[in-house]
């Protein structure tokens, strides 16, 4: 979603603004209490509940890598829309795992890159909500990746707590090669990831040095802008490898690195969609002076949104007691329309609880106080 509204600002369209509005609250609405939807929801899992599920579930998942691009997405549709639900969802989750960071985080394939991955919701929670509070852990999360920044610019890999990683370095012979793995063995070597850390340090920077003006987050990303551009590929016997970067970078030797435990991921392997994807849209949006938040600004995107929330979020549905929930600021009731979710639905539709549910038709709670079944 981030890189089609950077497209669509850049061209001047508003072609995707629907699809961009249904994707946002098609994924609200599968976002749990706490602000949190899981590392993924798989086909299966969707097939067997009804959107109501998943959003009433109380779930917790303190992994940014995972989660933390959504609630950038979020913060963004609440500053377009007023809906204080992407607003309100957001923030809670971030409390929760900036009261966890760094040490309580689950970490996929490293610290380093939770730490990256937080800062673009953090800068852009300031820019909705500028607060001492929304501050201080957007200081905290900018200062605890520059910790990790060498001379060079490049960001250093770091290993998180034992038995709270996702993929970890091998701990023996037998483990080795076998799955995805930390390209570190141990904290300190001196290796920069440019598929999972770099590329998504380069973007969070950009925007907490855009949303704060502070001189030394500026400086910390005129390097990694410097380091990146210094280790970008030269090569005309590899035209496809020309002008891109590789998986990881080993910045004492100053050369491509990989980890042979980490399967299927050698030192010329290429990542086009995270790795070069980032990279070169930062470098772009630098050399327009402005940054993703500011390049997005005029969006027409909230036009679109009260008449979609009451299709696919009628208020009923989001009080598990069947309640009216706060209607978003600006929002005015509109029926959906004939083919929509609770609307033209056959009578067999009427008369099943488990299709009436599915549908996003109401649901009822048998007395008032008593939590309402979600059918399945």
């Amino acid at each position: 979603m981030l890189g089609t509204l950077g497209t669509a600002a850049l061209l001047g369209t508003d072609r995707w603004d629907e699809a961009m509005m249904l994707c946002l609250l098609g994924n609200l609405r599968t976002t749990g209490r706490q602000g949190f939807r899981t590392d993924r929801l798989d086909m299966g899992l969707l097939s067997q509940h009804p959107w109501t599920y998943f959003y009433h579930r109380n779930v917790v998942n303190l992994a940014p890598h995972f989660e933390a691009y959504l609630w950038a997405c979020y913060l963004w549709a609440y500053h377009k829309t007023g809906d204080v639900l992407f607003l309100d969802r957001t923030r809670h989750a971030l409390h929760a795992t900036m009261k966890a960071y760094p040490r309580g985080l689950r970490w996929t394939n490293g610290l380093a890159q939770e730490r990256a991955r937080i800062l673009l919701p953090l800068a852009w929670l300031v820019r909705v909500e500028d607060t001492p509070e929304h501050r201080a852990w957007l200081r905290e999360a900018v200062e605890g990746l520059l910790a990790l920044q060498d001379e060079s610019g490049a960001i250093r890999e770091e290993l998180g707590p034992p038995g709270q990683g996702m993929f970890p370095p091998p701990r023996s012979n037998e483990e080795y090669g076998g799955n995805e793995a930390s390209l570190i063995q141990q904290d300190g070597e001196p290796v920069a990831d440019l598929l999972y850390t770099v590329n998504f340090a380069f973007l969070g920077l950009r925007e907490a040095a855009a949303a704060t003006r502070d001189p030394a987050w500026i400086a910390a990303e005129n390097r990694l802008a410097d380091f990146l551009v210094r280790i970008q590929i030269r090569s005309e016997a590899r035209p496809e490898l020309d002008g891109g970067w590789f998986r990881a970078f080993d910045f004492r030797r100053w050369e491509a690195w990989a980890s042979n435990a980490d399967v299927g991921w050698g030192a010329w392997a290429i990542e086009s969609g995270w790795t070069q994807g980032w990279i070169t849209s930062v470098l772009a949006l630098r050399q327009k002076q402005t940054s993703l938040w500011d390049l997005t600004a005029s969006s027409g995107i909230g036009r679109l949104h009260p008449e979609l929330r009451a299709r696919l979020m009628p208020d009923d549905l989001l009080s598990p007691h069947g309640s009216a929930a706060v209607r978003p600021r600006g929002a005015r009731q509109v029926l959906p329309a004939r083919g929509a979710p609770g609307r033209g639905l056959s009578r067999r539709d009427r008369s099943d609880p488990h299709r009436r549910g599915r549908l996003g038709w109401r649901i009822t709670p048998t007395r008032p106080g008593s939590v309402c079944k979600v059918p399945t």
